[in-house]
């Protein structure tokens, strides 16, 4: 991880010290701290799907209240891209930053539904367990991460280089007047670095827990079910719609479900 993705995940873990808290996510073998920051707003966002109102709250209170909670945690799940896709985001021109920005928010759509209501199935279903759904939750943010959001905006730096310079820092402005050759290659080589230390997170990830093609397989193919669920139709109707229960098996993770 970069410096600042570092610090951001240790004032998590902080603000949230007591072992209890982080059990569900910590007792899963070689897991490390960014992936319990995964797993902490996850979990957040899920809290504020609860299907009753808070004691003491009126409809109205606790709608208001869940509306707080989810936008604060979009800006932390945001930041959280950010941070680590880094460099490559830094040198867009505004337009591909916009662009790019619609894109993450569809893309933490997406991720959340997969956890929430995605696993939440396979879940109820018994096909996978407590850890099972935070193992799956965990890997496709790093599929996502790498594969669709960075990846996403290293294609847009590379379809236009010669706008790099527009978005170049103000302390590198006199270093890119003097010579832009080499204050591009010192962006180039951050993006690079940045890629190649988010390739080897994820990377990393997949054999601490020793994952395997058909779970891959299986994130992949899910989080492309969810991509195309309409926001219109209530999800119990479209598992039924997609014959979720038999189109699409989930191989389990752990052995032995843990609750």
């Amino acid at each position: 991880m970069n410096e600042q993705l570092e610090r951001f995940v240790a004032q998590q873990l902080s603000e949230r010290p007591t072992a209890l808290y982080w059990e569900p996510v910590a007792r899963i073998p070689k897991i490390n701290d960014f992936e319990k920051v995964i797993w902490h707003f996850s979990n957040l966002w899920l809290q504020t799907k609860r299907p009753n109102p808070l004691p003491g709250l009126s409809p109205q209170q606790d709608a208001a209240e869940r509306a707080e909670a989810r936008e604060a945690i979009h800006q932390a799940q945001s930041s959280i891209v950010g941070l680590w896709c880094g460099a490559a985001i830094t040198m867009l021109s505004e337009a591909d930053l916009d662009a790019w920005s619609e894109t993450v928010n569809w893309n933490l759509r997406n991720l959340r539904r997969f956890n929430d209501s995605l696993l939440g199935f396979y879940w109820s279903i018994k096909q996978l367990g407590d850890d099972d759904a935070t193992f799956y939750n965990i890997l496709a943010w790093y599929y996502t991460l790498n594969d669709l959001l960075l990846s996403d905006a290293v294609r847009r730096l590379e379809a236009a280089p010669a706008d790099w310079k527009l978005r170049m820092p103000p302390g590198e402005a006199l270093l890119y007047r003097a010579s832009p050759q080499s204050a591009l290659n010192k962006r180039i080589e951050e993006v690079r670095q940045s890629v190649s230390r988010s390739n080897a997170l994820a990377r990393s990830f997949c054999e601490r827990l020793s994952v395997t093609p058909a779970e891959i397989d299986f994130m992949r193919a899910a989080l492309s079910i969810v991509d195309g669920s309409p926001d219109e139709v209530p999800w119990e109707d479209f598992v039924v719609r997609s014959n979720l229960r038999t189109s699409l098996v989930a191989p389990r993770h752990f052995h032995v479900r843990r609750t």
